[in-house]
């Protein structure tokens, strides 16, 4: 098999990334409009919700639920995760391994639990791209360990053809 940029640029060029953004990104919309809808809902049915009281004077006083101070739940999305990964490796016999991941997640919360949490993403992404650097330091390394073994391997295994063929 030969392996080369052209076939990995291909594959990579194949992975529909775009479309599961747009996907994630619409999901979310209906979602968060759906959330918005019952609580809309939540509040007609407090405003047309009324209740007969004695004021302080004893007088009877009709009020509804929402004048009395009930209200909804308005909920939000904080967080929305997309992750994927991809692995391509290529070993001294030239087969290609290709991986492909995916996992959707999400979270729903109050405005201050947005804060917060944006700003433990900002501190995992710091995190995380420190990692990623070590992590191609430490591939780059293996690869370059790995192609000096194979190239000593080919030396070494010429050198013994040639002593055999040598004695012949």
């Amino acid at each position: 098999m030969n392996l080369d940029a052209s076939v990995v640029g291909q594959v990579l060029q194949d992975v529909p990334l775009g479309t599961m953004i747009e996907n994630l990104g619409l999901g979310i919309a209906t979602a968060q409009e759906r959330l918005d809808d019952v609580a809309i809902e939540a509040t007609l049915r407090l405003a047309n919700t009324n209740t007969t009281l004695l004021d302080a004077d004893g007088n009877t006083v009709t009020r509804s639920l929402l004048e009395l101070g009930f209200t909804p739940t308005f909920y939000q999305f904080t967080e929305a995760t997309l992750e994927v990964s991809f692995i391509a490796s290529m070993q001294v016999a030239e087969a290609l391994s290709v991986g492909f991941g995916l996992r959707v997640g999400g979270q729903i919360g109050s405005p201050d639990q947005s804060a917060a949490k944006l700003a433990e993403l900002d501190r995992e992404e710091k995190s995380l791209a420190g990692e990623m650097t070590q992590k191609r330091e430490q591939i780059a390394k293996e690869r370059e360990d790995l192609l000096s073994s194979v190239q000593e391997q080919k030396e070494d295994f010429e050198d013994l053809l040639k002593k055999e063929l040598g004695n012949q």
